[in-house]
């Protein structure tokens, strides 16, 4: 964005769409509407585009297959965007709505189920936007922005909702990869059909048979291969005898052998799979085999090139890249054998990050995850289909397993920008900045390490909660210095670090008005507490005190976090600390009920 502004080449309207997004919505008729739009409301910065969960297509599959859904509240004549939030609700299956959001629409509507699309219809102004706030990496940034200060702002936010018949998806995992693909076979994206997508030819060149089968004229199918339902086989594609396919898709010259079952999988172009395999919910892409008398069951990847087999049985979420492997590993050959066959050029990935820690003898390696490898292939799955941090093992390029090609893990990201978190508290401190400074100041270090917007609440507040102990550290360069300060020193010295910062954080913090706000400072308290029991735990009664007579948490938030059962060991001994005061908290919620 900031790239175009700088270039002038947006000079109208325009659509801004994610490369993921997979939709028949007429975007023609939706950007004549935003333009209608802005008529009426010349402040209208940007339409944002959404998609409901009910009605219409297979939405619940959808709904299930989403990270997450949200809840929205607009004007019901102008459609102007008032409210956006995930939605969450609390244990008695409530969802909190911001009172100021219902007033301030007249009639207003309530949104419920819906999937961020990252859509929208956008006008001249939204580039310049990303340039004056050099703090924004998306588009929910610039709407929690606009949403945020639109009195300040004078900019507002529409919302238009996709109707029933109207399809859209980001594929930004490997389920709603498959997910999409068969809505695609099963004609929900009509008129996007496997006939209709790849040009005019491609609509004389398959043949349409029944149950959603679609088969290339150019293909060469066994006549005794059972073509079940949601089928599409590409031109070049050769399956054998005895093959039974459902839910597949067939790249164009894939081959698939003799006696071949095949089940949820999608085959890129050039995949082989030889005689008398059995393969579900897998993915095989460009030019990999699979060898005679093989299995692939729960979700396994075979990237580019990849051989397998014969006679394997893979399961697991396996993750198979080509091996660089050298001469002298015998040993990791013969493993390699077993596990991924005689003939195998593969290896089953393993992240950098694995082997640092088996290389450290951490001890507490098997504490975490079962297996290091397995929860990448489940993020493949799972979460995100492309990774930032993804290593390939190619014997063409031996050059990314040296040391010092290595990328590091987030941690390491996090804890520069944590230092410079606390060189900007330091400098404030000894300075005398106003929080307008510090603000820009932290805002250009949340940008260089893109830290996301939570996670930087979260460790401004760890942060000022600890700076006594954190600056005595730093100008000492000793970690024995945090005994030398007693709770009372300690309470004393973060009580005036939160009188002089608390514009800071109810900036960051939104003026803490909302629960969830209070509950990422809570969580942070809890993290500061436990990390450092010495000399928090003994103060903390006073702290979570002081934190309610000033405002920064609500009742509700404060109960509601004590419900928490707490990621740390000693969450317990924290909770047990604070007792009193959330005895007298319930007493009193009781009192006025």
């Amino acid at each position: 964005m900031r790239d175009l502004d700088q270039s002038r080449l947006i000079k109208n309207d325009f659509i801004l769409a994610p490369a993921d997004l997979v939709t028949n919505a007429n975007l023609a008729e939706l950007l004549a509407e935003h333009k209608r739009r802005r008529v009426k409301d010349a402040n209208c910065l940007l339409t944002l585009v959404m998609r409901s969960t009910t009605g219409g297509f297979n939405a619940s599959a959808l709904m299930q297959a989403q990270e997450r859904s949200f809840i929205a509240v607009s004007n019901a004549d102008t459609g102007c965007l008032r409210m956006l939030s995930p939605a969450a609700m609390d244990k008695l299956g409530r969802i909190r709505l911001e009172r100021a959001a219902l007033l301030s629409c007249g009639r207003s509507r309530l949104w419920t189920g819906l999937i961020d699309l990252g859509l929208a219809v956008c006008s001249v102004h939204v580039p310049p936007r990303f340039t004056d706030e050099f703090d924004y990496r998306s588009l929910d940034d610039l709407v929690r922005g606009v949403l945020e200060h639109e009195e300040i702002l004078g900019h507002t936010v529409s919302l238009h909702v996709l109707g029933g018949q109207e399809y859209a998806c980001r594929v930004s995992n490997m389920n709603l990869y498959a997910l999409v693909t068969r809505h695609l076979l099963d004609n929900w994206v009509y008129p996007m059909t496997p006939a209709s997508m790849s040009g005019s030819r491609a609509a004389t060149e398959h043949q349409v048979r029944q149950r959603n089968v679609y088969v290339s004229r150019l293909a060469s199918v066994h006549r005794s291969a059972r073509l079940e339902k949601s089928v599409l086989i590409g031109p070049g594609a050769q399956v054998g005898s005895g093959c039974h396919l459902v839910n597949c898709v067939i790249g164009s010259n894939c081959r698939v052998g003799d006696r071949t079952r095949l089940s949820d999988c999608y085959l890129w172009p050039g995949a082989v799979v030889s005689s008398d395999c059995n393969i579900s919910r897998s993915l095989l892409c460009h030019n990999s085999t699979v060898l005679d008398d093989s299995q692939l069951t729960d979700r396994c990847v075979l990237t580019h090139g990849v051989r397998v087999g014969p006679s394997v049985v893979l399961t697991n979420c396996r993750l198979i890249v080509r091996s660089g492997r050298s001469e002298d590993s015998a040993s990791t050959d013969e493993e390699v054998k077993q596990q991924l066959g005689k003939d195998s050029n593969a290896a089953v990935y393993k992240s950098a990050y694995s082997d640092r820690r088996d290389e450290a003898g951490d001890s507490d390696a098997d504490s975490g995850p079962e297996n290091d490898e397995d929860s990448v292939e489940l993020e493949i799955w799972q979460t995100t289909l492309m990774a930032d941090n993804v290593e390939y093992l190619s014997s063409e390029s031996d050059s990314s397993s040296e040391a010092g090609n290595e990328v590091p893990p987030a941690e390491v990201g996090e804890d520069h920008f944590k230092r410079e978190l606390l060189d900007v508290l330091q400098r404030a401190e000894q300075d005398k900045h106003p929080v307008d400074t510090m603000v820009v100041e932290i805002n250009s270090i949340k940008h260089a390490f893109c830290v996301h917007i939570d996670r930087l609440k979260a460790i401004l507040a760890y942060t000022i909660l600890l700076y006594p102990l954190l600056k005595c550290e730093k100008d000492d360069e000793s970690e024995d210095c945090q005994v030398e300060i007693t709770p009372a020193e300690h309470f004393s010295q973060v009580k005036d670090c939160l009188e002089n910062w608390k514009p800071l954080l109810k900036h960051y913090f939104n003026g803490f008005s909302s629960q969830d706000e209070s509950l990422i400072f809570l969580r942070s308290f809890e993290d500061a507490c436990c990390d450092r029991p010495q000399p928090l735990m003994k103060c903390a009664l006073v702290l979570l005190r002081y934190f309610y007579d000033t405002d920064l948490c609500e009742e509700a938030a404060i109960l509601s976090w004590n419900s928490e059962e707490g990621s740390h060991p000693n969450a317990g001994e924290l909770r047990q600390c604070v007792a009193r005061m959330i005895q007298w908290l319930q007493e009193a919620s009781e009192e006025s009920d």
